[in-house]
């Protein structure tokens, strides 16, 4: 409850505030990246589904300017889980960029689904 002002004292860090859960599951279409229209038709993302967290012990290096020697640590990070179904392509469409953003110009089906 790290947002109440004077009924309790703060119960964590105030840089995550407000906390809230995340709207979605799936991720926001801002996710994905711009594609290069130069390119060969490829695929630009896929689409995963976290399904928990978890830790793992890593050895962490840096360099320290006093003695410009490498420093080496264990450190304990959290890392997600991620789950991706498998992917068909079934279909291609073209669009165009118009007045009101972008329009269907072409679509081609797949036979042998």
């Amino acid at each position: 409850m790290s947002c109440r002002k004077f009924e309790a004292p703060r119960h964590g860090s105030l840089a995550y505030c407000p906390k809230k859960r995340a709207s979605s599951i799936k991720q926001r279409e801002p996710a994905v990246p711009k594609d290069n229209v130069s390119d060969k038709p490829h695929l630009t993302s896929f689409l995963s589904y976290k399904v928990g967290m978890t830790h793992i012990l890593r050895i962490s290096s840096r360099k320290t300017n006093e003695k410009k020697k490498e420093v080496r640590k264990e450190v304990v990070d959290a890392v997600t889980l991620l789950e991706a179904p498998p992917m068909k392509i079934f279909g291609i469409r073209c669009y165009t960029k118009g007045i009101n953003g972008l329009l269907l110009k072409d679509e081609i089906l797949s036979k042998n689904l």
